[in-house]
């Protein structure tokens, strides 16, 4: 989830991505989801967020940062409803801002050749306070066990 000030409105939105629906089988878990959400923290309200270019992958705790007007994606994981496993998703998306329309710019790229395997769980930070913002991507879960951790972080420039 991340957080959008609109620079013209003032308006304040918290940005959740994706998620899971909860499905019926035994396993309660249903399919995987590929929007994101705006909701409105003064007005509380919420809406799905209307995205000109095409879909992404529908995953399940990816990462999101706002950097501008750009809204980055990172990782998460997939769901195969048929083998009832997740697997985690090697790669980011950037939506930008185009006057009121929001567009995928870049879809489900992979990481750029520096940054290694993340894993699911990872995380992103904006470091700010530089004259060119930096995201900083933290290792995650590579492997089934809690101990199964990436080995490195990375770090983005925009």
């Amino acid at each position: 989830m991340a957080f959008y000030k609109s620079p013209a409105s003032g308006q304040r939105l918290l940005l959740p991505f994706g998620g899971q629906k909860r499905g019926t089988d035994k396993d309660k878990l249903g399919k995987a989801k590929n929007s994101i959400l705006a909701v409105d923290m003064d007005a509380r309200t919420w809406w799905k967020v209307d995205l000109a270019g095409g879909a992404v992958v529908a995953r399940v705790e990816a990462r999101l940062v706002v950097v501008g007007e750009q809204v980055f994606l990172f990782g998460g994981k997939t769901y195969d409803k048929d083998s009832g496993r997740h697997a985690a998703e090697e790669s980011y998306c950037v939506a930008s801002l185009r006057g009121q329309q929001w567009a995928w710019e870049v879809r489900d790229a992979p990481y750029p050749e520096h940054v290694p395997a993340l894993g699911h769980c990872c995380d992103a930070v904006v470091m700010r306070g530089e004259e060119t913002p930096t995201i900083l991507l933290t290792a995650g879960i590579t492997g089934g066990g809690a101990d199964d951790v990436a080995g490195s972080v990375s770090m983005l420039v925009r």
